[in-house]
């Protein structure tokens, strides 16, 4: 009985050895960490490309498969797209609105099917007002009059490589 204990002991250990090892190696022998490319591509627009400061802004998310082959997305939540709207220079950005602030998403896995060509659409609409009834949770103010950059991201479950996409607009 002491001799199989041993065997097992002894076969647990080189398993576990064995995992280090290989993890080490498939590790070391990788290389470095590759371009992750992603099966769909984004397009974002908005309803128009100027706008008053009290005007709703219609904005549009496409994902469309640009594969050979069906795709699946997979999310880790309710939540599957963000909007941003940011003001600023391109590095000195400020977000002054995002969609998702304020917002609470079921917590379970789920994931979107995309044929061949096909593409998924997701829209919002960016609302300023200055009733605080009406922007409670999520205040979407008159925006000043400037260049604003809208940002969109798939929330997918691979939250390193999020795809996103930006387009920029005017309010006068």
């Amino acid at each position: 009985m002491i001799a199989g204990k041993r065997i097992v002991h002894r076969i647990a250990l080189i398993a576990l050895a064995g995992i280090a090892v290989g993890g080490i190696l498939g590790s070391t022998l990788a290389g470095p960490p590759q371009a992750k490319t992603f099966p769909v591509s984004l397009t974002l627009k908005t309803d128009k490309k100027t706008y008053a400061a009290t005007d709703p802004i219609l904005f549009t998310l496409a994902a469309k498969n640009k594969t050979k082959s069906r795709v699946t997305l997979d999310f880790t939540s309710g939540q599957k797209y963000d909007f941003e709207i940011k003001s600023g220079k391109k590095g000195a950005e400020k977000t002054v609105w995002k969609w998702s602030q304020g917002m609470m998403f079921t917590m379970m896995m789920s994931a979107v099917p995309l044929a061949e060509g096909k593409s998924v659409e997701f829209k919002q609409t960016y609302t300023p007002t200055n009733d605080p009834a009406k922007s409670k949770d999520n205040p979407q103010k008159p925006l000043a009059p400037g260049t604003y950059t809208l940002v969109a991201t798939l929330t997918t479950a691979d939250s390193e490589h999020r795809p996103h996409t930006s387009v920029t607009f005017v309010v006068k």
